[in-house]
């Protein structure tokens, strides 16, 4: 007879493996191992130098084939950019077989190759603004995960948080590392069919040799800068979620702190007020440190991401780009993709909200029986909480906030009826 226990426990075990949560009998090493699996994952495909850690850590070697990657990375996107340029301005026989145009001969091709076009100018600009920034301030960006890669381990007190925020940080680690780590490795064959069936379904590649040659020969470079930037994308992506959320559990410590001190029935002491205060202060100049240098990639990415999103969505939607299979494969990773960043954003929202619970609690702490310079301390921070500079910015545009999620669904909602409207001439 089957035991019933074992078989729940493999069922369970089997469930958190597909969701990409690690098991209760799974040691931190786990967590750490799976994080260094996306890193080295994300500097294989050039999305990282020294996969989201200091560059005083990178060997020469790493150095060396880094710089390497990035060469080929960047040329292959130039050439595909000019490539793409030069078919949308000359619509001649002669250079769509000697550039291999993809939509040789068909229908809305000036529509589909500006989608492609525009998709890859725009994940090579965001490439780029990363790596700049990574160059010049990796000590800062990457404190978050220096707290746990240092110690080998999600202990509470490197990571400034209480034990249960510890532990959920860890399986926030766990689940995006493991997430990013399928997405990554998923886009290879879907970009990979998504660019270049179009190639192999049209007539005139088995009919004209030249057109075989070339359209195989330029396949290659596009193909593989599409691969690099979409990957790239996510693991940055990743990143910058990751890096939140670190700091969005360290505000949670703090606020339960707050709670738990306001629930006490005894007096509440001094010392503990100004303990919670100077971890307040600290976290808050972590916070302030981070988005001085990701505020405006912040914004580049709500504003690229989106925007790629909605052309996706039109493409496999509205335009029913080529084919059925090109179409549905575009609406998947559109609306994928969309729903990933508004998820995000509603996510980083809950800042604002926490600051403004800790609000609510440090002013029931001011009505104890505190010293005069206690309550000043409190007073300042309060002050601090309630200014213009908290919460996660993106550039100078905007706070995210939860009513930002909902302003973000209404302005791409929007922005996909633009788009629908000015290219109503390319559909007909």
């Amino acid at each position: 007879m089957i035991n019933q226990a074992f078989v729940k426990n493999v069922c369970i075990k089997t469930a958190l493996f597909i969701v990409g949560l690690p098991n209760e009998d799974d040691h931190e090493e786990e967590t750490i191992a799976a994080f260094y699996q996306w890193c080295q994952l994300s500097i294989f495909f050039g999305s990282t130098m020294n996969g989201y850690k200091r560059y005083s850590s990178a060997t020469t070697n790493a150095i060396a084939s880094f710089h390497r990657k990035n060469f080929l990375i960047r040329f292959c996107n130039i050439i595909s950019i000019i490539r793409l340029f030069i078919l949308l301005l000359y619509d001649n026989e002669v250079v769509s077989i000697f550039g291999g145009d993809p939509l040789f001969h068909s229908k809305q091709r000036v529509l589909t190759i500006s989608i492609i076009f525009i998709g890859l100018l725009t994940g090579f600009f965001a490439r780029e603004i990363f790596m700049s920034l990574e160059a010049k301030s990796n000590t800062e960006i990457y404190f978050c995960f220096e707290c746990f890669l240092q110690s080998n381990g999600f202990n509470h007190l490197n990571l400034q948080m209480i034990s249960s925020r510890a532990i959920i940080y860890r399986y926030i680690v766990h689940f995006f590392s493991i997430f990013w780590m399928r997405f990554m490795c998923l886009c290879i064959p879907f970009l990979t069919i998504l660019l270049n069936t179009t190639i192999i379904v049209n007539p005139y590649f088995y009919q004209i040799p030249s057109y075989t040659i070339f359209s195989i020969f330029w396949s290659i470079p596009l193909t593989l800068a599409a691969i690099f930037n979409i990957v790239g994308f996510a693991s940055i992506s990743g990143y910058v979620i990751m890096s939140g959320l670190y700091y969005l559990n360290r505000l949670e410590s703090i606020c339960s702190t707050a709670v738990h001190i306001t629930e006490k029935d005894r007096e509440i002491e001094d010392k503990f007020v100004i303990s919670l205060i100077l971890r307040f202060i600290g976290h808050s100049n972590d916070v302030d440190h981070f988005l001085n240098v990701l505020a405006f990639l912040i914004l580049y990415y709500i504003l690229a991401v989106s925007f790629i999103g909605n052309l996706l969505i039109f493409a496999g939607f509205i335009a029913r780009l080529h084919s059925d299979i090109i179409a549905n494969m575009c609406s998947f990773l559109g609306v994928f993709i969309m729903g990933l960043l508004a998820m995000a954003c509603y996510t980083e929202g809950s800042f604002l909200t926490k600051l403004h619970l800790l609000y609510e609690k440090l002013h029931l702490i001011s009505e104890s029986r505190l010293k005069m310079k206690t309550k000043m301390k409190i007073l300042e921070v309060m002050d601090r909480i309630i200014g213009p500079y908290n919460g996660v910015k993106a550039g100078d545009l905007a706070t995210i906030s939860k009513h930002f999620f909902v302003i973000f669904l209404l302005e791409n909602a929007s922005t996909l009826m633009l788009i629908t409207v000015n290219t109503r001439s390319l559909l007909e």
